[in-house]
């Protein structure tokens, strides 16, 4: 499968300049920035083209409520990366990336837009693309744990994935979408062959070792395992999130649901702020994310395990919601057995590498650039306009294995 481009639409937004920097620090394929501002997507991508060399970062303007526009700036791409919160557009955006014929792949969290996209599925699969949704760090694709999980097991009985957060919100779209789905939280959990709804039972305590330690985490409800107790086997499953911090936890949290339950989106301006306001002001400094997954099973045991931990930085309040740095800790060395049945609880060790987004191996063949210089002396577009390259430069296959 050949990648040359990969296009993240909010790319100059907090996880969305996150994102850009790893696909120019971890690939080769060349990058397109975009969103509702043209001149914060050009000036993001003149700064990578700074920070990384083979001018490889370019910027177009796009809306996720405009239509055409995402279609001009989808066509070409590869890969379309949705880092704006956009849930409302999630239609519109996902037929222009269909018509475009690129894979796509999402942060959202809000769990509607997974229905959208699977009333999509006909077309998706009739224009053989793939689309992962629910890609970001929360819920961090439990399903992929507790699937990496099966092929170490004679007989897989339980499974169930864990997430913990340390982070800053920023004030805007991620705040308000994350308030949103406060409002609309359920919980449920796969036991005695059927989706039931989890009560305070439900919640359980899970370390996740340093720098998060142990967290309270609450089951919630998530549209991408349902298809898992059927996929894998098992008698038991279920998607646990710890919360943010005391205040955000008591405060802000059970408002939002109250609030939702009476009407959707009742007070979300007010109470994004709180969400703002207590992360910065009640978290710790220094960010993080957790990802575990806890299994059970005769007569063999394993489990998966993950931290993601930011790269030492000054401690400040001001510091983006997403680190620009991370690095990936497994271990999978401390484990623990119970009487009746082996489980297994990892936590995280010593054994650190560089964390990407995805597995495949990249290779590239790197198609020749004109000079800045000789760029200067031209009359051509400016060389970080994508749509002005589409037209002007001839392209070299990308490849991945």
């Amino acid at each position: 499968m050949a990648i040359d481009n990969i296009l993240v639409l909010g790319g100059y937004g907090g996880a969305g300049s996150a994102i850009s920097r790893l696909i120019l620090k971890m690939t080769p394929a060349d990058l397109i920035v975009a969103g509702r501002r043209e001149d914060r997507a050009r000036g993001l991508a003149e700064a990578l083209n700074r920070e990384f060399s083979g001018d490889r970062a370019t910027y177009t303007q796009a809306d996720a409520s405009d239509p055409p526009s995402l279609r001009e700036a989808f066509r070409g791409a590869d890969l379309v990366i949705d880092a704006a919160t956009t849930v409302p557009f999630v239609e519109m955006t996902a037929r222009a990336a269909i018509a475009a014929g690129s894979d796509w792949i999402d942060i959202h969290y809000p769990q509607a837009g997974v229905a959208v996209l699977e009333g999509l599925r006909p077309e998706i699969e009739g224009a053989g693309l793939v689309f992962v949704t629910q890609a970001g760090f929360l819920p961090g694709l439990p399903s992929v744990l507790a699937q990496a999980a099966e092929g170490r097991f004679t007989r897989y009985r339980k499974a169930a994935a864990y997430v913990a957060m340390r982070t800053d919100f920023e004030a805007g779209g991620a705040a308000l979408e994350f308030v949103e789905a406060l409002g609309e939280y359920s919980a449920e959990v796969f036991r005695d062959g059927r989706w039931r709804g989890a009560g305070a039972r439900e919640v359980r305590k899970v370390d996740f070792g340093p720098p998060l330690g142990v967290k309270t985490c609450y089951p919630t409800t998530l549209a991408e395992m349902r298809g898992l107790p059927e996929m894998l086997g098992v008698e038991e499953l279920g998607a646990y999130v710890a919360g943010i911090n005391w205040f955000v936890d008591g405060v802000v949290t059970p408002l939002a649901y109250l609030l939702g339950r009476v009407k959707s989106g009742l007070g979300r301006d007010r109470l994004a702020g709180l969400l703002v306001w207590g992360s910065k002001r009640f978290t710790p400094p220094g960010e993080a994310v957790g990802a575990s997954a806890r299994c059970i099973t005769k007569p063999r045991c394993a489990a998966a395990s993950a931290t993601l931990v930011p790269r030492p930085k000054p401690l400040s309040r001001t510091a983006p919601s997403i680190s620009k740095n991370w690095s990936i800790v497994r271990d999978t060395s401390k484990c623990s057995s119970s009487a009746t049945a082996r489980e297994t609880s990892c936590i995280s060790g010593n054994e650190t590498a560089p964390y990407s987004v995805g597995t495949r191996n990249w290779s590239r063949n790197h198609r020749p650039r004109t000079s800045a210089s000789a760029r200067d002396a031209s009359s051509a577009p400016p060389p970080s306009d994508w749509r002005a390259r589409q037209a002007t430069t001839p392209r070299a296959p990308a490849s991945f294995s």
